[in-house]
This record gives structure tokens, sequence and C-alpha cells, in this order.
């Protein structure tokens, strides 16, 4: 048997692919901002909610600080959409937050992402969320 037929290998990288957009809704919800970089390439990039960050030093100094400190709001994601060719992929997904405790809905939004599969591991190397809800901000 020489491996999965690649019908299978993609549903494993698109698996693969959720779990990762899971794992950083989750550790950002649990205040667990340090841990998240880690999902990044080296050149990895988070462009929204008035951010540019590039490279893994401006990942580490936005995620150990502003970030680590959301474990107040519960974020959901979901409608996932994985593109995989090769090494590379793209995909998209909504976010909400909820204030935890309360249930109030505070934001939400849509993740674009593009992926880089390093050493068998898939990771981000670029998101872009867009904001189309935000009670915080004001509306």
């Amino acid at each position: 048997m020489s491996g999965p037929s690649p019908d299978l290998a993609v549903l494993a990288d698109k698996v693969a692919l959720g779990e990762l957009v899971a794992r950083y809704a989750w550790l950002v919800g649990q205040g667990r901002g340090p841990e998240v970089p880690a999902l990044f390439t080296a050149d990895g990039r988070f462009e929204g909610r008035n951010q540019q960050l590039c490279g893994q030093e401006d990942l580490v100094r936005f995620y150990q600080g502003a970030a680590s400190g959301h474990g107040d709001v519960v974020p959901l994601v979901g409608n996932m959409i994985f593109d995989v060719s090769g090494d590379a992929a793209s995909g998209v997904s909504t976010l909400t937050g909820h204030k935890r405790g309360t249930g109030v809905h505070v934001f939400s939004g849509v993740y674009e992402d593009d992926f880089a599969r390093e050493e068998g591991r898939w990771l981000f190397r670029r998101r872009r969320f867009t904001t189309y809800f935000d009670l915080q901000a004001g509306g």
C-alpha cells in the first residue's frame, strides 16, 4: 500500500486545517496568547482589528500582550471552507465572539487565511480578519 488516495489525503489536510483554525480560537479564547505565534510560519502575517503584524517578532509581541487578555470572550468559529494545493492552502471561516458568562454577542467577522505546510505541519502564512460587527467599538 503506497499511502492514502489523493482524495483521502486532501480530506486529511482539510481536517488538519480546521483543527489549526479551531486551536487558534481556543488559545485566544483561553487567554493563552503566548502560544499563538507557534501556529504561524516564520514570516507569518496577521492583518485586521487595527493590526498589521509581520513575522514572529511582531506576532510574539502582540500575542504576549494585548491578545493574552481575551479570556473574557468566547470565540466561536464556523463555516470553514478550505482549498488545498500541495503544500499550500487557502480558506475562509467566520468568527463570533460572546462575552463569557453573559451570552452577549460582542463581535463577528470573517477570516481569510493562507496556509503553508512546513515539515508536515500546517501553519498560518497569513490571517486577515474583517470585522462585520463590534459592540466594543460602537457597532
